[in-house]
């Protein structure tokens, strides 16, 4: 794997998020009630997640191009993280309406079409064929 690709993936990946995140909760929801983040925790688990969604991109792009790519894996990875997350959240804090969590569904939906989009970008991560030449994991 190359690692600049992977560092380079995910500071952009951590900033795109922290920048968004903040308009989204900082700015636009803030009216919902919540806390302000602890910064120093919110930033080391932007860039764990960052490092991770970047490493699994990079491992499984498909053929296509990068916005079809990004797309096809932001959706995946809301569908494994953000929405179940949000529906486990409502059913065992409650501390919003359930309106406000499928709200954050579908912010996340597009935030992580757009990270995966961007992310598909700036690796510059080819699709096709996966083997040893492609660094699929076959070796």
């Amino acid at each position: 794997m190359n690692l600049g690709k992977l560092a380079i993936g995910a500071v952009v990946s951590t900033i795109f998020i922290f920048l968004l995140d903040y308009v989204w909760y900082m700015v636009l929801m803030k009216e919902d009630g919540r806390e302000p983040p602890d910064f120093m925790w919110l930033i080391i688990g932007l860039l764990i997640f960052s490092v991770a969604f970047v490493h699994i991109y990079i491992k499984g792009a498909e053929a296509g191009t990068p916005v079809q790519q990004g797309m096809r894996f932001g959706i995946w990875a809301a569908l494994i993280m953000w929405v179940p997350m949000n529906l486990i959240w409502y059913a065992v804090i409650k501390d919003h309406p359930i309106s406000v969590y499928l709200v954050d569904c579908v912010y996340r939906l597009v935030q992580m079409v757009l990270l995966g989009i961007i992310v598909a970008y700036v690796t510059g991560v080819p699709g096709g064929s996966r083997g040893k030449a492609s660094d699929g994991g076959d070796g």
